[in-house]
């Protein structure tokens, strides 16, 4: 399995493991485990998306699509399992156990021009449309209904 394909490259008194988004998002969808690998169990990743005490939309590193801000990142249909997580480059990855999905968006957001708006500098790229991720992962689950009534 392609969850399993970990680069690690030795250095003189290291080891460093190479992990994308995606095989990341595919260990926390199934258990931490990857063929006969065990990464991680179950009860890591509870821990990891729990909600906080200070602000239950939040776990530790991880987004959660509950709550009513959870829109701009998870948009109309992700299910109330979801988690993700948004990078300040305009980077998203949102993983929803209840569907079995996975969808990771890399933009070059923050590596576009900067503009000069009326009150302040801001990237072109932060008016991409792939910027409002809310509306691009909901176009995405939007796609993946229509494939599924086909």
């Amino acid at each position: 399995p392609t969850c399993c394909r970990v680069k690690s490259t030795t250095r003189k008194h290291s080891i460093r493991w190479v992990v994308s988004p995606g095989m990341l998002a595919n260990l926390m969808l199934s258990e931490g485990r990857c063929g006969d690998r065990q990464f991680f169990d179950q009860g890591v990743i509870d821990h990891f998306v729990a909600a906080s005490e200070e602000n239950p939309a939040f776990g530790i590193g991880w987004q959660r699509a509950a709550g009513e801000r959870s829109h701009w990142t998870f948009g109309d249909h992700a299910s109330p399992k979801a988690f993700g997580h948004v990078g300040w480059t305009g980077t998203l990855t949102v993983i929803d156990p209840q569907y079995d999905l996975v969808i990771v968006l890399l933009t070059n957001q923050k590596h576009s021009p900067v503009q000069e708006g009326r009150r302040r500098l801001y990237f072109e790229g932060d008016r991409f449309p792939t910027s409002r991720f809310g509306q691009t992962v909901t176009r995405i689950y939007e796609a993946l209904e229509d494939v599924q009534a086909d």
